[in-house]
């Protein structure tokens, strides 16, 4: 019986129902480093290692996201520098006007095109092929900065000396069609522009410069944007770099590392006069650090300003704040952001910030959030994680990030994640970020979920006092930690009623400890020789495998049953393994319904049997010698498969088998083999090839986790880095209504859908009251599903499941619900007439006149007539005009298949109520009909007796 206290994955063996195929399923996780153990629970797959990102799409420089649908735009060009997406650096992004953009940074190449430093995007995502500038060296790194583009014009600055071969020192302008130099602007800086900004026929600038035209101007300057010319008049003077400079009305805010201007206290702000560059003493705001960005409210009355400074006017701040007018800050208003920000942009009511930060307000995200201009609290469910942004554009249409980075989109998560099992994708809630796991000795941390509570094992460090612990519990819905207990380091450790019982990294016995409060009880210990290495729970009884030879007292030699409920070591069950040397020692355990499988390092049956595993009788322990395996290649000198430790894991058919040989049985199977639970032999079939050691496997359903340090599966090298899934497909698993809203006879039904089978939901379909089972129209292939035309004022029990491409899935739980009272004649006639009866069919005119035969058609027609004015205040008035509908369909019916032989004026006369319809008249109808004229309603025949009486005066 399975355990209903502990689902645990360590170095172990685990079983299931059928054989697995060798499908690798394409995942999004792409953890950027090794991941060390694999768990799970009836809900989530989780993962340990030494990760802290998890998926992503491959970019390079520039990530491009949709602002209707948050899709990232893989199809963007790719930015490198050097040919590596990582080096490549974006500073600047603009709108060239016309839907497609002018990129500007440090690099060499777009989409292996060579275009340095400056680029043309067409609307399209297409390099401009006719817009060429080559640019050179002017320094560390030769770079744009600052771009401005005007109708025929582009404004380019930054770090270079020369365009297209002529000299040009750090600022140019350039022909907006082709990129071709406006030799008559001839402006020259003696070091890099940092910004530009255009206001008529003048253009501010700063920068690190001291001259401009061999005349002396400190970081900031006016010059004429026509020819270049120096503005002698305009002189102000900055102590440090100028970052950045905003027009705003009538005045110039410049930001950055200064502390004077004109040799007045400006600590890396300050607002000047925009004609002159007097220094505008109103405005003040001491900054500790240098500022790197600034925006501004559209009425320009509040001032955001980003960069790496820790105080504003005397109040603390972390790297971002909000300003008033005159510089005073907003103590109110101060996000906790860990890490420098280079860039702000306020759109809507959101505040954009960009930088090489880790986490705002303890939440882990990198190089993008979006704040809240109203509290400055970060959105938590719009991430788009980067690395290091410089500068965000954004327009109705697209967010664009630019800087440096090679990934977008990934999620933040440091050595713990879990991924859903019904679709594997990332749960967002769970962040478990206090726990932080940095070193290979942590390859023996494992994760426990005992009652929807989780516990992480063995070798990690919480946050912020950085200490090592043994075991901590976290939150189940948050992945907070709740409490630590104080343990020896814990290498296995399984849960049996209120307590835990664990294997200690060197530790000589077993420790037992409450659950609840995590004192060890010395009373209930289970004393050893020699350190335990694993633990596995099959009912009551717990099998201890290690390096020790005596287990309270008795010899066990590496393996040892140990029943919990009576406290007592189990003397009938004994595997006899010899005690070879000190190496030998048992490293994972399977349990199954008659064998338990164990695998390790220099394990022996006697001295001339060396197997790396074996299979042991469950109810005595002794060894089936028929079962044997024989890996080989990576071995010690006795024969021994050596690090890492060996892991098994078994299904019905199979048993899976890690360990470092290259060869199994003559053929080669590296890391990762399967073999048949009965006789061991081979599954030829199978080989996963992974390139690198495997550490962590969990089987479960029709699904193999890996985890380990491979890169690249199977023998086409398919890239999975770190952690992988294989499976064959098979129908869904049962999905779970939670809910249903109900509209009169519509209910709209909420369910958690259950795992794919790893095959793609084509619908779902839904059965009534034990009926049978119809399919949702339209088709669904997630939660919700619309069921229509349901009975009112009845009771109803509903199931669903869903289908994929191989088959249909497992039904639901039973759900009850109970469908409303009719609607009333006047919110059908309300309905009809401000819907076109869109809520109105058969069931409703059905319901409200005691009928059951009422068909489409003759609903259809109902709602046509009362559009159409017919005067229908009771009950009564519709039962007449549906009277009126079948008494025609009669006549009509009558004329077309039998002549009108049993028609006459007098029913003309009573469906029209009259009584002056002749004879000639009726038969004159009936002539008319039968040649084709169209009669849909009593009006058509109406209309029709006025053509006959109007032909005949």
């Amino acid at each position: 019986m399975k355990s209903k206290l502990a689902l645990v994955i360590l170095l172990n063996l685990i079983f299931l129902h059928f054989s697995l195929g060798q499908n690798v399923i394409p995942n999004n996780w792409k953890p950027n480093n090794r991941i060390f153990n694999i768990s799970e629970d009836d809900r989530y797959v989780y993962i340990v290692g030494l990760f802290s990102e998890l998926g992503g799409e491959k970019i390079g420089g520039v990530a491009k996201f949709s602002r209707t649908s948050d899709d990232l735009d893989i199809n963007f060009p790719v930015f490198t520098k050097d040919d590596n997406e990582s080096d490549a650096t974006i500073h600047i992004i603009v709108s060239d006007g016309e839907d497609g953009w002018f990129i500007g940074g440090d690099f060499s190449k777009v989409n292996n095109i060579s275009k340095g430093t400056i680029v043309h995007i067409l609307s399209d995502g297409s390099v401009d092929p006719n817009w060429n500038v080559s640019i050179a060296n002017g320094g560390s790194a030769t770079s744009v900065s600052s771009i401005i583009v005007t109708e025929d014009h582009v404004f380019i600055a930054g770090n270079f000396i020369e365009i297209n071969g002529f000299t040009k020192n750090r600022i140019a302008k350039l022909n907006k069609s082709n990129g071709q130099l406006d030799n008559s602007f001839g402006a020259t800086f003696n070091q890099a522009v940092s910004s530009i900004i255009l206001d008529d026929e003048d253009l501010y600038v700063s920068g690190t410069f001291t001259t401009v035209n061999s005349i002396t101007r400190n970081r900031l300057a006016k010059i004429n944007a026509s020819t270049g010319d120096l503005d002698e008049n305009w002189n102000p003077s900055a102590s440090a770099t100028v970052n950045n400079i905003y027009l705003k009305g009538d005045h110039i805010y410049v930001a950055g590392s200064f502390t004077e201007i004109n040799g007045i206290s400006k600590s890396r702000i300050a607002r000047l006069n925009k004609s002159k560059g007097e220094v505008d003493m109103s405005f003040d705001a001491a900054i500790s650090g240098e500022v790197r960005s600034l925006d501004f409210s559209p009425d320009n009355s509040t001032i955001y300003l980003a960069g790496s400074f820790t105080s504003v006017g005397g109040v603390q701040v972390n790297g971002i704040a909000r300003l008033n007018n005159s510089g005073q800050v907003d103590s109110n208003w101060i996000p906790k952001v860990t890490g420098p920000i280079n860039t702000l942009n306020l759109k809507d009511n959101s505040l954009y910030v960009g930088g090489s930060f880790s986490a705002i307000d303890g939440i882990s995200v990198s190089g993008i959030a979006r704040l809240s201009v109203s509290d400055g609290k970060i959105s938590k469910d719009w991430n788009k994680n980067v690395a290091i942004v410089n500068t965000i554009f954004i327009n109705q249409n697209s967010l664009m990030l630019g800087g440096r980075f090679s990934r977008a989109g990934m999620a933040l998560r440091r050595s713990l994640a879990r991924f859903y099992k019904s679709d594997f994708s990332l749960d967002l809630e769970w962040r478990p970020n206090e726990v932080s796991i940095s070193s290979s000795t942590s390859e023996f941390t494992n994760l426990i979920v005992v009652d929807e509570k989780i516990y992480i094992a063995g070798s990690f460090r919480v946050s912020p006092n950085s200490m090592t612990r043994g075991l901590a519990e976290l939150d189940y819905i948050s992945g907070k930690v709740i409490q630590i207990y104080q343990t020896p380091e814990i290498r296995s450790i399984v849960a049996f009623d209120n307590h835990f019982y664990a294997a200690g990294n060197n530790e000589q016995k077993i420790i037992k400890i409450d659950r609840s409060s995590g004192v060890i009880e010395n009373s209930g210990e289970i004393s050893l020789n020699g350190p335990a290495q694993i633990l596995k729970l099959s009912d009551d009884n717990l099998y201890i495998g290690g390096s020790f030879t005596e287990v309270a007292g008795v010899n066990r030699s590496k393996i040892a049953k140990y029943n919990l409920t009576t406290n007592s070591l189990d003397l009938s069950w004994n595997a006899g393994l010899a005690n070879s040397n000190a190496n030998t020692v048992v490293q994972s355990i399977a349990i199954d319904d008659d064998a338990v499988f164990i695998g390790g390092r220099s394990l022996y049956a006697d001295i001339n049997d060396w197997r790396p595993f074996f299979k042991l009788d469950k109810n005595a322990g002794q060894i089936i010698s028929s079962w044997n395996p024989s890996p080989t290649g990576s071995l010690g000198l006795d024969g021994a498969v050596i690090s890492p430790p060996s892991i098994v894991s078994s299904s019905d058919n199979y048993i899976y088998l890690v360990a470092p040989f290259f060869q199994f049985g003559g053929v080669n199977r590296p890391r990762l083999a399967r073999v048949n639970k009965s006789i061991g032999g081979l599954d030829s079939s199978w080989n996963p090839n992974p390139n690198g050691s495997i550490t962590s496997i969990l089987v479960s359903e029709n699904n193999v986790f890996i985890g380990g340090y491979f890169t690249t599966l199977l023998q086409n090298n398919i890239s999975e880095k770190h952690f992988a899934l294989f499976s064959d497909p098979v129908p869904p698993s049962a999905p779970t209504i939670l809910s249903s809203v109900l509209n009169k006879r519509n209910a709209t039904i909420s369910f958690v859908q259950g795992s794919n089978g790893n095959s793609p939901i084509i619908n779902y379909e839904y059965k009534l009251n034990d009926s049978e089972w119809i399919l949702f129209d339209p088709e669904i292939q997630s939660s919700p599903g619309l069921i229509t035309k349901l009975a009112y004022n009845t009771n109803y029990t509903i199931q669903i499941r869903a289908i994929n491409e191989i088959g249909i899935g497992n039904p639901s739980n039973i759900f009850e619900f109970t469908t409303g009272a009719p609607p009333s004649l006047q919110e059908i006639l309300s309905d009809i007439v401000n819907n076109n009866g869109a809520n109105t069919d058969r069931l409703d005119f059905n319901d409200l006149l005691g009928l059951d035969d009422i068909s489409e058609e003759e609903s259809d027609k109902l709602k046509a007539l009362i559009l159409e004015g017919a005067e229908v205040e009771t009950i009564s008035d519709l039962r007449e005009l549906l009277d009126q509908i079948r008494k025609l369909e009669e006549i009509l019916t009558d004329i077309r298949d039998n002549g009108g032989a049993n028609t006459d004026e007098t029913d003309f006369n009573e469906l029209l109520g009259l009584t002056d319809i002749t004879e000639e008249e009726s038969d004159k109808l009936k002539d008319l009909i039968s040649e084709g004229a169209e009669v849909e309603t009593v009006s058509d025949l109406r209309v029709l007796l006025d053509q006959i009486r109007n032909q005949g005066k």
